[in-house]
């Protein structure tokens, strides 16, 4: 599930990664990058994104579960449509269209819920805000800003947490660091480095 979740965040992150001095190696460019102090001054829109996301949980969960269709095979060759529900959703925001879509491109939130989160989404602007994640289990992941190193070949991001649950780090190429900025919230940088053109997995 960490996984997906930052794959999708750096796919929606790609306009807005920073370009920084290259270092030549991840684990050198991931010691300089520093957390950023307009996370702490802009919690309170954060806030309030994840007030709404998890005042309307419900809400948002039977909407995307209603329109999450995979197809299925039977095992002799047909394909069958059917609705899976699922664990958590992440929306991307549509700065110029004022939209939230999901991974595959498509509107993902009733209209009502979008009108109030683009109100704090616009007031962020795309350089502190992609999109965020939600978890059926309240947890909320909201994706600030990508960032890169091309000498390096490392791509991640920084992203503010709410109720974050401690996953141990299983893989040695991924580069994470966090800190506690208010009750509830985890401010974390994340990076890992691309190889022969793909992410490891």
């Amino acid at each position: 599930m960490q996984s997906f979740f930052y794959f999708f965040v750096l796919s929606l992150l790609v306009i807005s990664c920073e370009n920084n001095p290259d270092t030549g190696n991840v684990e050198g460019y991931f010691n300089q990058t520093s957390f950023d102090n307009d996370v702490v001054k802009n919690l309170p829109y954060y806030d309030s994104i994840k007030n709404i996301a998890v005042a309307d949980l419900d809400t948002i969960f039977r909407f995307s579960n209603s329109r999450h269709i995979v197809d299925v095979s039977d095992g002799k060759g047909n394909i069958k449509k059917r609705q899976v529900d699922q664990p958590s959703y992440s929306f991307s925001y549509d700065f110029t269209r004022h939209m939230f879509l999901d991974y595959m491109g498509h509107q993902s939130l009733p209209d009502t819920i979008v009108h109030r989160l683009s109100t704090y989404f616009d007031k962020l602007g795309k350089q502190n805000i992609g999109g965020f994640t939600l978890d059926n289990d309240r947890t909320v992941k909201i994706a600030i800003k990508g960032i890169r190193d091309e000498k390096s070949n490392a791509e991640g991001g920084h992203f503010l947490i709410w109720q974050s649950k401690y996953e141990r780090n299983s893989y040695p190429q991924l580069h994470i660091k966090d800190t506690v900025i208010a009750p509830g919230w985890t401010y974390q940088i994340y990076m890992e480095q691309k190889l022969n053109g793909g992410w490891p997995r």
